[in-house]
């Protein structure tokens, strides 16, 4: 297991896989690229990365959970976290308008192609 320390994706993992039990033998990898070609080096290693990292890349496979695959567009695969926008009181001017921007289809066509790698 590949591991970065103190990454919100190891915490999800350990919550969701791992539940009492603790990371073991595992080697810690920074940054979070050096996961995915440290993984692609050894047929035996397992890396937690998130998904907008290994897009593209033929080297390494995301792993299929309780029969949900990984995938941009699949809710139910169970290591996922949310994501969250937050102001200092009711979001005005600029800070509403990214906002807005960021939910409405344009921007979300954006953050799955930039940050969850979807085409």
């Amino acid at each position: 297991m590949i591991v970065k320390k103190g990454s919100a994706t190891r915490k999800v993992f350990k919550k969701v896989i791992l539940g009492e039990a603790d990371y073991n033998g595992t080697k810690v990898v920074t940054p979070d690229a050096k996961i995915v070609t440290t993984v692609s080096r050894n047929k035996m290693a397992i890396g937690q990365i998130s998904f907008a990292f290994i897009i593209g890349n033929t080297a390494v496979k995301p792993v299929g959970v309780d029969g949900q695959m990984a995938t941009v567009d699949n809710p139910s695969y169970p290591i996922t976290r949310p994501l969250y926008l937050a102001t200092k009181g009711a979001p005005r001017g600029e800070a509403k308008a990214f906002i807005d921007w960021a939910l409405s289809l344009a921007g979300q066509s954006v953050v799955k192609k930039r940050f969850l790698g979807a085409k």
